[in-house]
């Protein structure tokens, strides 16, 4: 009788973690994105008068990046439950961390702003590790994953490689640092590679929670 008290209290505890969880974590990733975009709105508005063309494409592909970092953590938060790990208290503000660079070298020297950019797909990359290793252990996303398929080690790919090229672009924007053309082009690679991996994001919803007319 006391075995049969503890199990269904411990089940209680566990229920109880994961919906705390699910809406504490949106919570909490929502006061940091605002706080980054508050600090992106600043860094604009101090620059606005001296912004060139190419300093508007990188603060568009910079909004891309918030945009992209709140709707992937929306994503997980809403779809998947499972019980959190100390990484997943962390996670959040080294992401925001990152982003804080990103926009700090908007108007900097453009390989800076290409680093912060990899460590900021690099981050991501053990976020997505962390999220899909801890989900796929609770039976309750088991239908999920078995939609998404291979959708969850393409993503992880997506940011490891991102990472690289990243890494690469600033190499190659510091040794053509007076060609201003070969920095349009790699900004433009990026906003490209950025709407792609947001395509994803719209594709992922799909596959885990259907489209809107299979859900009438």
């Amino acid at each position: 009788m006391k075995r049969q008290k503890l199990a269904r209290d411990t089940k209680e505890t566990v229920e109880r973690v994961k919906q705390t969880y699910s809406n504490g974590y949106l919570t909490l990733v929502s006061i940091i994105q605002a706080i980054i975009f508050g600090y992106y709105i600043v860094t604009l508005g101090n620059h606005f008068a001296n912004i060139t063309p190419l300093n508007a494409l990188i603060s568009i592909s910079t909004f891309l990046v918030i945009i992209i970092v709140w709707n992937e953590y929306m994503i997980g938060s809403t779809t998947l439950r499972y019980i959190p790990r100390l990484t997943d208290s962390s996670l959040p503000f080294i992401i925001g961390l990152t982003e804080f660079l990103i926009i700090h070298h908007i108007f900097s020297v453009l390989h800076l702003w290409f680093y912060s950019l990899a460590a900021s797909t690099f981050v991501g990359f053990f976020s997505y590790l962390n999220v899909f290793s801890s989900a796929m252990k609770d039976p309750e996303n088991e239908s999920i994953f078995q939609r998404l398929r291979n959708w969850p080690t393409m993503t992880e790919m997506f940011c490891y490689v991102s990472t690289i090229i990243f890494i690469i672009f600033g190499v190659i924007s510091y040794i053509y640092s007076l060609r201003i053309n070969v920095h349009y082009l790699l900004v433009y690679i990026t906003i490209s590679m950025q709407v792609a991996f947001f395509y994803r994001g719209i594709k992922y919803w799909e596959l885990t929670i259907g489209k809107p007319q299979n859900r009438r």
